[in-house]
């Protein structure tokens, strides 16, 4: 039995796409990583919209690809359909979205996992995180910035689950000092050593799924939810919340009369997501838009009271700007029609995916509704649409590297962050991966070795006992103690363990915790740093949705040009050769050279580049004023941004700061005045008055 425990420098729990961006990002930084995921069958899935891309979406794409993530180079080799959205408007809000082979997608993201060096994958669930103390002190305000009984489903460490005792907390949590990752124990028994975790549990967290009066603990329909593992995040002192997504039921193609509905070719011209693709070579399929009618609306009207949005079962928040259809129709009486894109999930698959339909009314429901449209009078459901409600972590916890501000060496990414969507949970989960990576090489260095546990604890692991206790929902008070209990002891026979093998090796760090430089984008540098900025710094109590909107250099944010921003950090993680940046700069530097000429004679002929070079340069010429002139302001501001904040500023040192502004500053703790800046609700006078206080 001695084999059957190991050790990794990062284990990433959950496979979906952040899990995934996040494990690749680790392995291909020379760390050995597990990947942990319940069934290595729905690595990235497609768990919803079978697409990939978007407004904003799709320059978050080209953000990882540029980061060295995979996502891009996925969907390249799996599309059916591509779209340039926005075609008709500037080029700073155009973005590409692509119909995917789900199947296809899956796959291939499977493959191309078990084929890296040094990834491995473990088919299980991890139901506890286990720590130490250590010598550093907790940071000030490291809990939730968002005020108590505000967050849905809100739990606050041990007064969340109705245990008042100080002994349900871990003692680690309990000593003051902040945190730091020692192990994982999974359901079926493994304690494994670690020095860094990403969380990326998606909505298998405590997850639920509803439709109509039927409930069941699932992730997505069929497949188990995870438990346990909000417990111990609670233990650790986290404060949890519940948010709610859905999906639209997905129908057979063969039972739909296609002659009724509108039909939506792709573009003939396919731009790749991936730089380094250079053709996409595919065969593509159609979409089609179908319309929902007045007798539709009547029946979901009807049965309104069989929704669980709106009989009182889910607690929940749902996506703002995803609605169900049975939100629209409540919230938009006066429309008489809302559209449906139906979308292909495949090419070896007859599933048909219905977007702005997703329902958790009753199945019988859904089939009446359905066959009330035009071109669905004899549609046949493959499977039902649902809600589904899951656990997430209030992100204002986490430090902008997506690192826990109370435990080191953990991150989280994707929707436990409360994020929605595949891209923006990719972009997370590839920044999560790079800086737990950077994380682990310096423990690695200050801490020493791990090594496979003995055979003495073989039989520690709860699962593993006569009689064994597994978590579950809704657990008891007396089953919650006997957790805690449980978890104390696998603790305490860890970190002796550990301590006892770094100090053979003759380092004696084990309770300290190591430093490093974190890859931090900026807001002006990627929406994959707006997205993270925003919610470290805002929180959220919805699923978050990135849009052009929320980015104020979005100028400088084209999907075409990220490369150019992002390469960089790719290259000090190592995800990027110096072959591939200096392939970058070369680039750049030839559309320097063209802009050059065009802005001497705007009307000049291309005397000889390529086109894909020639018609970037003029964009660049085109909106050089809009372009320096948001720069102007950038730079202004990115002195602001840059301008660290120690983590331990006396904020009551400032005696002329406004209450409100002290107070929202101490529960957040920005890292920067730019962050500090976008923090609702404070002063434009008081960051001047901050900045003073610093400089001295």
């Amino acid at each position: 039995m001695s084999g059957f425990y190991d050790f990794y420098d990062v284990a990433v729990v959950g496979a979906g796409h952040a899990g995934t961006e996040a494990a690749l990002a680790c392995a291909r930084m020379g760390l050995k990583t597990v990947l942990i995921t319940q069934t290595p069958d729905a690595i990235a899935r497609m768990s919803c919209n079978p697409s990939i891309g978007g407004i904003a979406k799709g320059n978050i794409v080209r953000e990882i690809d540029a980061l060295g993530g995979e996502m891009a180079k996925l969907i390249d080799k799996t599309m059916i359909q591509f779209r340039m959205l926005n075609k008709s408007r500037g080029p700073a809000v155009q973005a590409p979205r692509s119909q995917a082979d789900k199947i296809a997608y899956s796959q291939l993201a499977r493959q191309t996992v078990e084929q890296t060096e040094n990834l491995y994958t473990l088919m299980d669930v991890v139901i506890d995180i286990l720590t130490t103390s250590s010598e550093t002190p907790l940071p000030p305000n490291s809990d939730s910035s968002a005020e108590r009984g505000t967050i849905p489903g809100e739990k606050r460490s041990e007064f969340g689950s109705n245990i008042a005792d100080s002994t349900y907390t871990t003692e680690a949590a309990r000593s003051g000092m902040r945190q730091k990752v020692t192990g994982v124990v999974t359901e079926r028994g493994r304690i494994i050593p670690v020095r860094a975790v990403v969380l990326t549990t998606g909505t298998f967290l405590g997850g639920r799924i509803f439709i109509g009066e039927y409930d069941a603990p699932c992730g997505r329909v069929g497949e188990p939810a995870a438990y346990g593992l909000t417990a111990s995040l609670g233990r650790l002192g986290f404060t949890t919340g519940r948010l709610k997504t859905g999906t639209p039921p997905r129908i057979l193609r063969k039972t739909i009369d296609f002659s009724k509905l509108e039909y939506q070719e792709g573009d003939a011209e396919v731009v790749p997501f991936s730089f380094d693709t250079e053709k996409v070579e595919r065969p593509m399929q159609p979409c089609y838009v179908a319309y929902t009618n007045e007798k539709t609306h009547e029946i979901i009207r009807a049965n309104i009271g069989r929704s669980p949005l709106y009989s009182g079962k889910i607690s929940g928040i749902g996506p703002r700007y995803c609605p169900s259809i049975e939100d629209k129709v409540m919230r938009f009486a006066d429309r008489d029609r809302h559209q449906i894109f139906v979308e292909p999930e495949g090419l070896s698959t007859e599933e048909m995916y219905l977007n702005g339909l997703s329902s958790s009314l009753p199945e019988c429901v859904q089939d009446a509704f359905l066959h009330t449209m035009q071109g669905f009078e004899h549609a046949v459901q493959s499977r039902p649409g649902y809600a589904v409600e899951y656990d997430y972590v209030e992100p204002t916890q986490l430090f902008a590297s997506l690192e826990t501000k109370r435990v080191a060496g953990l991150f989280d990414a994707g929707q436990i962050n409360g994020t929605s969507g595949y891209e923006e949970a990719a972009g997370q989960g590839l920044v999560a991966g790079m800086n737990a990576g950077l994380y682990a090489r310096s423990h690695k260095e200050l801490c020493g070795p791990l090594g496979k546990l003995p055979s003495s604890m073989n039989g520690v692991p709860s699962s593993m006992e006569a009689g064994a206790f597994m978590p579950k929902a809704n657990m008891s008070l007396e089953e919650m103690q006997q957790f805690a209990q449980i978890s104390e002891r696998e603790t305490k026979e860890l970190n002796e363990y550990i301590c006892s093998v770094q100090k053979d090796a003759g380092f004696d760090a084990f309770k300290k915790i190591p430093e490093y430089e974190p890859v931090i984008i900026g807001r002006d540098e990627g929406y994959i740093g707006v997205l993270i900025d925003d919610l470290v710094t805002l929180g959220t109590k919805e699923p978050y949705r990135m849009f052009t909107a929320r980015a104020e250099y979005r100028l400088k944010l084209r999907h075409d040009t990220a490369d150019r921003r992002l390469a960089k950090y790719a290259l000090r993680a190592g995800l990027k050769t110096q072959a591939q940046y200096d392939k970058v700069e070369e680039k750049y530097a030839k559309l320097a050279e063209i802009e050059a000429l065009l802005l001497k004679k705007p009307d000049m002929e291309n005397p000889g580049y390529s086109e894909e070079e020639w018609e970037s340069a003029k964009i660049e010429a085109k909106y050089k004023y809009y372009i320096e002139k948001q720069d102007k302001r950038v730079e202004k501001l990115h002195k602001m941004e840059n301008c660290r904040i120690p983590e331990d500023f006396d904020y009551g040192s400032i005696p002329s700061l406004s209450a409100e502004s002290r107070n929202k500053l101490e529960k957040i703790r920005p890292m920067t005045l730019g962050q500090a800046n976008r923090i609702s609700g404070i002063r434009n006078s008081d960051i001047m008055l901050l900045m003073v206080y610093l400089k001295r």
